[in-house]
């Protein structure tokens, strides 16, 4: 499979990101399309020794979304954001999934704006890995918008 990846997406990007995408390179041999400012995410593989790794590229992205811009505005406006240039990748056929550490919002909103719905879900969520001292258990969170109270439904707001 390969595998977009925003590079620049996430705290201590892209160091810690393309750190994380060349170990699970190594570690599950998928192919990894690494998106954002080509020079600094080049100089971070240097640095990991992996910059002539087969099985590892790079797409130049010159604008990134930040946990400051408005997710819905940042996705239709930052076109050559290392977000929006991934998920295109996606759309595209190029990748055959997304992976981003960047703005929760902005990757919702990108998720449906630019990959569209899978048919028969209605709502995406979020499903976390997270440690439990024993491994990891999967958190699914799909946001709450209705309340049941015996059997009738209200709204919150």
């Amino acid at each position: 499979m390969k595998i977009a990846v925003d590079a620049m997406g996430g705290d201590h990007a892209p160091h810690e990101i393309v750190k994380g995408a060349v170990e699970a390179h190594k570690l599950f041999g998928h192919e990894i399309v690494l998106v954002g400012k080509e020079d600094a995410v080049k100089e971070c593989l240097k640095n990991e020794g992996a910059l002539e790794l087969a099985g590892i590229s790079v797409v130049h992205a010159g604008d990134v979304i930040d946990m400051n811009d408005e997710p819905t505005a940042a996705i239709r406006r930052k076109k050559d954001s290392s977000m929006v240039v991934a998920m295109n990748a996606v759309r595209e056929g190029r990748a055959g999934a997304v992976v981003s550490a960047g703005s929760t919002g902005a990757v919702l909103a990108g998720g449906m704006f630019r990959l569209g719905r899978i048919p028969g879900v209605d709502r995406p969520a979020l499903a976390p890995l997270l440690p439990n001292g024993k491994g990891f258990f999967c958190l699914i969170d799909c946001g709450l918008t209705r309340i049941e109270f015996y059997g009738a439904y209200q709204t919150v707001r």
